[in-house]
């Protein structure tokens, strides 16, 4: 095992391999990953979400499986009436899209 150096911290080496700036990598990684639950929380505790669903049962499932879907009609809700239409759609889309992609990337990390 190799003593670290003053020199390796300054060049940006740190304990595992993993480079200081390299962090940075996995931290902006946590945050796609939260920020649609922490972006729901938010809408729990400080606005009135709930409206956008039929029941508070959906709203928990879509929390819970399709976050992004969940976020993009609640936008889609607030700000359209729910009425899906032109960029609206692509909103709604472009969720479905996002949570079809965490969905299958745990599928194939699974499957390895």
């Amino acid at each position: 095992m190799s003593k670290i150096t003053k020199e390796d911290i300054a060049a940006g080496v740190a304990i595992g391999g993993i480079g200081i700036f390299g962090f940075g990598c996995y931290l902006s990684l946590i945050a796609i990953v939260f920020v649609s639950r922490l972006s729901l929380l938010y809408g729990l505790f400080f606005s009135n979400w709930y409206n956008a669903f039929d029941s508070t049962i959906i709203a928990i499932l879509g929390w819970i499986i399709a976050p992004w879907t969940s976020l993009a009609w609640m936008y889609i809700y607030f700000n359209n009436g729910g009425e899906i239409n032109g960029i609206y759609l692509i909103c709604l889309i472009i969720g479905i899209l996002m949570d079809f992609g965490s969905w299958t990337s745990s599928q194939i990390k699974r499957n390895k």
